[in-house]
């Protein structure tokens, strides 16, 4: 995985600072064609492993240590990330938009 594909994996989830501030991440390792990184606030997960596979997506792996992954969801599209990780993990990577009606 060259490095401008690791950061928009990393963008898609909301970007590098974003992911430092909301899941405290760090650890951030690149593999030749995976992204793990450690995060804290969830009590069933701490690791989280991303893998673009041959097919152009992604497997998505979560665990409490690197290579023991207890949650895996495999043919994610980049623009479901987010959403996969926000899921599995019960956990927010960004600061939605909120509005507020009043009235």
């Amino acid at each position: 995985m060259p490095l401008m594909i690791h950061q928009q994996t990393i963008d898609q989830l909301g970007g590098a600072g974003m992911l430092r501030m909301m899941l405290r991440a760090t650890e951030f390792e690149m593999g030749e064609n995976s992204l793990r990184f450690r995060f804290k606030g969830s009590r069933k997960y701490n690791v989280c492993e991303i893998v673009l596979d041959a097919s152009d997506t992604y497997t998505v792996r979560f665990g409490k240590a690197w290579g023991e992954w207890t949650s895996e969801t495999s043919g994610v599209f980049c623009d479901m990330l987010q959403g996969v990780f926000e899921e599995t993990t019960g956990l927010l990577t960004s600061m939605k938009q909120v509005t507020f009606g009043y009235g």
